[in-house]
């Protein structure tokens, strides 16, 4: 699964997981998911300060993968 998938809809992706990957039930666990989701409604992202030389170089070295799986530099990145 994409991390980007997860963070929009954390809990669609959990019943994937279980039901296509682990191959067990998700209803009886769903409630308990839905308990800790609800506890991190007010989670923010951290911020990170990362040198443009960095991201230029994750590009350089990684840029293929990354157009091939339809990832980008995240937008909680702060450049300098």
């Amino acid at each position: 699964i994409r991390f980007e998938d997860f963070e929009q809809n954390p809990l669609e992706e959990c019943r994937h997981i279980y039901e296509n990957l682990l191959q067990e039930n998700f209803s009886d666990k769903e409630k308990y998911f839905e308990k800790y989701l609800e506890g991190q409604k007010d989670y923010s992202k951290n911020k990170y300060n990362v040198p443009s030389e960095i991201v230029e170089r994750v590009y350089t070295e990684w840029g293929a993968y990354m157009k091939q799986w339809n990832y980008e530099i995240p937008g909680h990145l702060n450049l300098t």
